[in-house]
């Protein structure tokens, strides 16, 4: 059969038509009235007279000032029939009693003729069938509470009808017994206008439902801006009376259970006031065929003030609520006047399913109340399953299209929440006026999974998903739980499903402001493509959003359209207005896949900022199945006109992987913000990132920390600041801030307390590095780079770039390393080199900025380079270094030079202790302009193999630089050179002061030579010869060193020259002694025979060939002296005894 909820209701309220097919549990046979009297009132007993043919009329009873007493053993009503209770003047509450064992059935009229109250009381149940009606002027109470205490002692009991005192006090409240009985209502009655009322009383009068169990069965209930109060006891107890007529019941008394089956609806909606309030262990409501339970209260379309004002609904569980496929609602209709009331629900656990919804909306001109909601346990929003229509399950506050007013908000407070299969929670405004924020606080976990598995999600051009919830939008009919139709006068097109999302926003065509989105948690998991979400569509500012998780943050995987989660805050394409910032607290935040932070704008208005504070790690990786990287955002895109506000992060460490990316950048016209990042361990960057996507520029195509004026953008980029313990920049991670449009890159500063590590290169060539450039699009300045750290590493073709392509200067590079820095290797290609440079590229017009460096050890190595060049229309910058050591290695480079009509720019080099430079150069030089001037000062200074200190010009009148050199020593081996030469124009001066100058072969005749005869001469030479004039050479004299640096012998030390072997005998004046050898006296002992000795010489010995050398104990004998030897050699020695 088909609900038809007429004209005045809901033609803004809820479907075209709501289906019901529903079963009862029980049908009860037609039968007349059965109302027999006890005689427990004696003389005063009820008498049951014939009404008419169709009804009967209870006379009699015990009147006690204004209370009339009726009692009873059996009260039914049969279907078709009325039963009226006679209402004497002046009484105003008529109390009926079932004193008998049975249940009483209402299936036809309940009234009383006149304005009186009336009570039933049946401690064995009540049923209303589906016939079931009330025909009263006043209030209505049915309960199977055992009786009613009153003031004054009075008591009218059910179960002891003997001990009952009857007062004229008002009634204090209800006393239950131990197995209180059931009240079902099956109550489907239409009004005279069409609409199915059920139960209804009349407008402003209460209507009270008080048993154990209570069971909507397809049953109605309703009280036009009255008041509904439903409640379920399961134990022995006292409900009392407040002083308005609604019900308290004791906290700590056990309840029992309420259920809305098959389509129920409790109705309190009227031009003013209405208000429901259920309190029980659960509430359970269920929808039939789509079609929804309903609870609802709210503003009519017959209101005509503007200060009407709806009563609330307060659902007091101590158990779970279950809203499946149902409704729980305060609204103000499409076209009426008036303020809705407030939602509130307490709970231990909440359950909304299959279009399950719960919402305080606006849809006329007035305000809509706040959402509330506590539960102790858990939060479940499930969307729908694949055979349930209409929108997923949801908690809504609204301004709707064509409403004029505010909305409440939203306040939640659980253990756990739970949103998935495109679950949502949504605060927005559609139509003109503000709502307020969402606020979640969850103890333990938020759980948001993303589309359910037959969802669709759209998503823009840029792979930005749109999450306008479109939620219950027209609400002209109601046909499904919080499943809404749209219509030309409702919120949207809801013909594509959404991910399971949190949102505040402001829609296409409302004009006002949202405020946001407040959550608390330990933990917080978002995945397949969920989304939190503060965004403005439309013209009015949308809300910031505030997390704080106190353990971890998980943003992971994407949707079946391959949108990735993500929290975001931005101004939409068409919107007028200002996005809020995005603040996020947690231990541990996690992107992955594509998991996005974002604060952006691509309207008319600014960005919020996007703060992050990680008391561990924050780390970023990959991207989703579009190629779109995870990571932190804050951006102007391509249409909008305003400003971002940048990215400020602070954690103890920051890993960005596959591609991730934190990037502060414009794209339209509007500044971006800067990124701030605070480490207190390490930041590690990876860029490598596999895409199959057309960028803008090359930054697009790398992971890293970026601060950009991209292509087409009129603004600039605030820049890059980095605090950490170590930062580690590889394959390809980067850090850059730039211009490729019309606007100036901001500074990067980096302050590293330990090591900074930069290398490599991805798969497509990519370099690791810290860059800030002009691209060659753009006009702008490009921000200068200065860094802090110990040690600085640059290998395998890492750089720190400075550079200018486009119109507009190169920054300046300043860095100091307290300890090393290292610039070592090439990339793969073994043609791009290690480097730190400052340069104006070909076809560029700008100065470079140039670079300093402080450190105690610089080494470059296997053609790690320094360089300060232009090849456009500027100057090249200076370099400077101060080192205690420089060791310049292996084709490595320190230069700057000119390949256009600019000038070259300065070296300056203070070297504490030592240079060396191995197969190397220093050098200025200009293709067209004048060299740069080269200075030099440092304690010792090595040149080996085929290593230059060159300031050359190598075309047009330019003269060549200055090279003025200042050491301790300065030695040259090899093929090492010093040139100052000019081509076509006057060489520079070359001035060494230095107290020794030991140059390999070097010989004054270079110094005029032809520069070209000069190399691979295996000579250290000097020139400063030039076409016009040469310059000075001013080098110490080393006339007194000849032949100093001649190659030594293979022995260069013969101890035996130096130290005699024996003692010395001067000659010269001293006076010499004889000595005479004569004969032997004898004759020899055969002709030819020598002259025998006078004395025997025994054994004939040779002279050992082998001498032992001197060994501890030997005497020994000391040098007295150094003595000049007849060839001139001197000796250490002594005399020879006399």
């Amino acid at each position: 059969m088909k609900k038809n909820f007429g004209d005045t209701v809901w033609r803004s309220l809820l479907f075209n038509s709501l289906v019901v097919s529903g079963v009862l549990i029980f049908k009860c046979d037609r039968a007349f009235s059965q109302v027999t009297p006890d005689d427990t009132l004696g003389d005063e007993s009820s008498v049951v007279n014939t009404r008419d043919a169709t009804s009967d009329s209870i006379d009699g009873g015990a009147v006690r000032g204004q209370n009339l007493f009726h009692s009873f053993e059996e009260f039914n009503v049969g279907e078709d029939r009325g039963v009226y209770f006679s209402n004497p003047e002046a009484v105003t509450d008529i109390f009926s009693r079932v004193t008998g064992n049975n249940v009483s059935n209402i299936l036809g009229t309940l009234g009383a003729d006149g304005a009186a109250n009336l009570f039933l009381i049946n401690p064995n149940g009540i049923v209303f069938g589906e016939g079931a009606s009330l025909d009263v002027q006043g209030s209505f109470t049915a309960t199977t509470a055992d009786g009613i205490e009153f003031d004054e002692q009075g008591f009218f009991s059910a179960v002891n009808p003997q001990d009952s005192v009857l007062t004229i006090s008002v009634p204090l409240g209800l006393q239950f017994g131990s197995s209180p009985g059931m009240i079902i209502n099956r109550s489907f009655v239409l009004d005279n206008t069409g609409d199915n009322v059920g139960l209804q009383v009349p407008a402003g009068e209460n209507l009270t439902l008080v048993g154990g169990d209570v069971s909507f069965e397809a049953g109605e209930a309703t009280a036009r801006g009255g008041n509904i109060e439903i409640g379920g006891l399961g134990a022995a107890g006292t409900v009392a009376f407040n002083d308005d007529g609604s019900l308290s019941f004791p906290e700590d008394l056990a309840k029992a259970d309420v259920n809305l089956s098959n389509a129920s609806d409790v109705d309190v909606t009227g031009t003013g006031g209405g208000s429901v309030k259920i309190d029980a262990r659960n509430l359970r409501m269920e929808a039939e065929d789509f079609s929804p339970s309903l609870i609802l209260a709210g503003i009519t379309a017959d209101s005509t003030s503007a200060d009407a004002q709806a009563g609330d609904i307060t659902i007091n569980v101590t158990g779970k609520i279950t809203l499946d496929g149902s409704t729980i609602g305060n609204i103000v209709v499409d076209k009426s006047l008036g303020n809705t009331g407030n939602l509130t629900i307490n709970a231990d656990s909440l359950e909304l399913r299959n279009s399950g919804q719960i919402f305080a909306i606006t849809l006329g001109q007035g305000s809509a109340g706040i959402v509330e909601i506590n539960a102790s346990e858990d939060i479940t929003i499930d969307g729908k399953d694949l055979d349930f229509e209409g929108l997923p399950s949801g908690i809504t506050s609204l301004v709707g299209t064509s409403a004029k007013g505010d909305a409440g908000g939203i306040n939640i407070s659980t253990t756990n929440l739970n949103i998935i299969n495109s679950g949502r929670i949504s605060a927005s405004t559609y139509g003109q006026g503000n709502v307020a924020a969402i606020n979640i606080n969850a103890k333990e976990n938020i759980f948001i999974e993303g589309i359910n598995k037959d969802g669709i999600a759209r998503a823009d051009s840029k792979g930005n998903l749109s999450t306008r919830t479109i939620p219950p939008i027209n609400l002209n009919n109601l046909s499904g739980g919080g499943i809404f139709s749209a219509s030309p006068s409702g919120f949207g097109n809801l013909a594509e499903d959404i991910p399971s999302n949190i949102a505040s926003q402001v829609d296409t065509n409302a004009v006002g402001n949202a405020e946001g989105i407040n959550i608390s948690t330990a933990n917080l998991n978002m995945t397949n493509g969920s989304k939190i979400d503060a965004s403005t569509f439309g013209q009015g500012n949308a809300g910031g959003i505030k997390i704080i998780a106190s353990g971890n943050i998980i943003i992971d995987e994407q949707d079946l359209e391959d949108n990735a989660s993500s929290i975001t805050s931005q101004v939409d394409t068409n919107a007028v207005g200002n996005a809020g910032s995005v603040t996020i607290s947690t231990t541990n935040l996690d992107l992955t896949n594509g998991g996005k932070i974002d604060a952006s704008t691509f309207g008319r208005g600014n960005a919020g900022k996007v703060k992050i504070a990680a008391l561990k790690d924050i780390n970023a990786d990959g991207s989703d199945a579009k190629d779109i990287p995870s990571g932190i955002t804050s951006q102007v895109d391509i249409t909008a006109v305003g400003d971002a506000s940048g990215v400020t992060i602070s954690t103890t460490n920051l890993n960005l992987s596959n591609g991730a990316r934190i990037d502060a950048s414009t794209f339209g016209q509007g500044n971006a913000g800067a990124v701030n990042i605070d480490a207190d361990n390490t930041i590690y960057i990876d860029g490598e990132y596999i895409r199959d996507f057309i960028v803008f520029d090359e930054d697009k195509n790398v992971g890293g920390i970026f601060s950009a004026v991209n292509e087409r953008a009129i603004g600039d980029a605030k820049g890059i600041k980095i605090t950490t313990g170590n930062l580690i920049l590889t394959n390809a991670g980067t850090v850059s801030s730039s211009t490729f449009g019309q606007g100036n890159a901001g500074n990067i500063t980096i302050e590293v307390d330990n090591d900074i590590f930069v290398a490599g290169e991805d798969l497509e060539g990519f370099f690791s590095g810290i860059f800030s450039r002009v691209d060659k699009d753009a006009v702008g300045d490009a921000g200068n780079v200065a860094i802090s750290t110990a040690n600085l590493n640059l290998t395998n073709g890492g750089r720190i770039d400075v550079s200018t392509l486009g119109q507009g200067n190169a920054g300046a590079v300043s860095i100091t390393a307290t300890e090393n820095i290292s610039v070592d290797g090439k990339a793969s290609n073994e043609e791009e080199p290690s480097l730190i440079d400052s340069r104006v590229e070909l076809n560029a017009q700008g100065d470079a900025g140039g670079v300093v460096i402080s450190t105690n050890s610089l080494n470059l190595a296997n053609g790690g380079r320094i360089d300060a060049s232009t090849f456009g229309r500027g100057d090249a910058g200076e370099l400077k270094i101060n080192s205690n050591l420089v060791n310049v290695d292996r084709d490595s480079l320190i230069v700057s030079r000119s390949e256009s009509a600019f000038d070259a720019g300065n070296i300056s080099l203070n070297v504490a202790d030592l240079l060396q430079v191995t197969d190397s150069s220093i050098s200025t030089s200009s293709s067209q302009s004048s060299g740069g001037n080269l200075t030099i000062s440092a304690g010792d200074i090595k040149l080996r193999g085929n290593s230059d200190i060159t300031t050359n010009i190598f075309l047009g009148q330019g003269s060549g630089g200055n090279i003025a050199i200042e050491a301790d020593s300065i030695i040259a081996f090899d093929d090492s050179d010093i040139f100052a030469f000019a081509a076509d124009g006057q060489g520079g001066n070359i001035t060494l002061d230095t107290p020794a100058y030991f140059a390999e072969n070097f010989t004054l005749n270079s110094l005029t030579s032809n520069p070209d005869s000069l190399e691979n001469n295996s000579r250290a030479d000097i020139n400063a010869t030039g076409a016009v004039s040469s310059g000075a050479v001013d080098i110490p004299d080393v006339s007194s060193i000849q032949n100093s640096l001649t190659e030594l012998p293979n022995n260069s030390l013969n101890t035996d020259e130096l130290v005699a072997n024996s003692c010395v005998v001067p000659v010269g004046d001293r006076k010499e002694g004889k000595f005479i050898i004569t004969g032997t006296e004898s004759l020899p002992v055969r002709p030819g025979d020598g002259i025998p000795s006078k004395f025997p010489t025994g054994e004939v010995r040779s002279v050992p060939e082998k001498q032992s050398s001197w060994q501890p104990g030997d005497p020994i004998v000391e040098p007295q002296g150094a003595y000049r030897l007849a060839n001139g050699k001197l000796v250490l020695s002594r005399e020879c005894s006399q």
